[in-house]
């Protein structure tokens, strides 16, 4: 009997740079993600992610980031951001801030979600979404210029601190931490994860079971 096709959930995000150090800092030590194992696929990268979904991120530099063209390309196109769960809303602010790196801020009209958006060094918007019910601390920074609007990318903001992490793209445009990854389709969240249909469910990857 065969198996009935279905998405599982989203595994990993692909993302190409020309500054993998950078690129690389920027997922370690700002994101708090880890370096997982890589195979040797004849090119440099990096697979960064948890220990309980796996790599999250794969990293491509070298041959393959370049293209025919020789430069590695910026921005995501038509993908406006890439969105994971976090927590601890404040100290990822703090984090953002000792690095140098603008962000915007945002409230899901209706439901106890409060966001950061910033950028990767090359150039691709993370979006980091967080339960304002277990959260501390005053709420996001609505103010003009400092709030996220859909479709106005890369801009500037009042809450950024002197640069100690300078990446090209983020230095122009602009507790616990802890991230996970989502399924795909929309169903209820498990108690204590978001709740109710504003989230989708943890993400059981072919890495392990997401903690």
């Amino acid at each position: 009997m065969s198996i009935k096709p279905a998405l599982q959930g989203l595994l990993h995000v692909a993302i190409k740079t020309a500054d993998l150090a950078r690129t690389r800092r920027f997922y370690l030590d700002v994101l708090g993600l880890q370096e997982m194992p890589r195979p040797d696929f004849g090119y440099p990268g990096a697979w960064l992610g948890l220990p309980g979904p796996g790599p999250i991120f794969h990293i491509y530099a070298g041959g393959p980031a370049m293209g025919p063209t020789g430069l590695a390309p910026q921005g995501s196109a038509a993908i406006d951001h890439v969105s994971v769960a976090a927590s601890g809303y404040h100290g990822f602010i703090a984090r953002l801030q000792a690095h140098g790196i603008a962000f915007r801020e945002f409230i899901v009209p209706g439901t106890p979600l409060w966001q950061l958006f910033a950028y990767d060094p090359s150039g691709v918007q993370i979006e980091l979404t967080f339960d304002s019910r277990v959260e501390t601390g005053p709420p996001p920074n609505l103010s003009n210029g400092h709030r996220y609007v859909a479709g106005q990318s890369r801009a500037s903001s009042t809450r950024r601190a002197t640069p100690a992490f300078e990446s090209p793209i983020c230095a122009r445009r602009t507790h616990r931490q802890t991230i996970c990854l989502f399924k795909c389709q929309s169903e209820p969240a498990e108690a204590g994860v978001f709740g109710r249909q504003w989230m989708a469910r943890p993400l059981l990857s072919l890495f392990g079971r997401h903690r």
